[in-house]
């Protein structure tokens, strides 16, 4: 179980991504090593089993990682990129919609 972006594929049940991702506050960043989870696939769950009150306190604590950009295109991605639950998709993709219509013929077709 994770919450970076991945591929490949497992011959058993998996989950493969978590999101919000911790990077940019979701909860699986208040998760510690040896904490008990229960997973429940049928129902699509992921319950840490804490109590409500240290809950809390990790949520209140929680610091979010914020990572130095290494390059112009990891921060272009960072910066536009929505979470996967969403489909990782630009963030303004909704502006770009039936485009011809809107805006007119795009003069570059790249």
């Amino acid at each position: 179980m994770g919450d970076g972006r991945q591929s490949g594929t497992s011959e058993s049940p998996s989950i493969l991504h978590v999101s919000p991702e911790s990077a940019v506050g979701g909860d699986l960043g208040i998760v510690k090593t040896y904490d008990k989870i229960k997973i429940d696939l049928n129902k699509r769950r992921v319950d840490l089993l804490i109590s409500q009150a240290e809950f809390k306190k990790r949520r209140k604590n929680k610091k979010v990682f914020k990572p130095n950009n290494q390059t112009p295109w990891q921060e272009i991605f960072r910066n536009t990129v929505g979470q996967l639950d969403d489909g990782a998709c630009i963030n303004s993709r909704g502006k770009y919609l039936d485009v011809s219509h809107t805006k007119g013929l795009p003069r570059d077709s790249h």
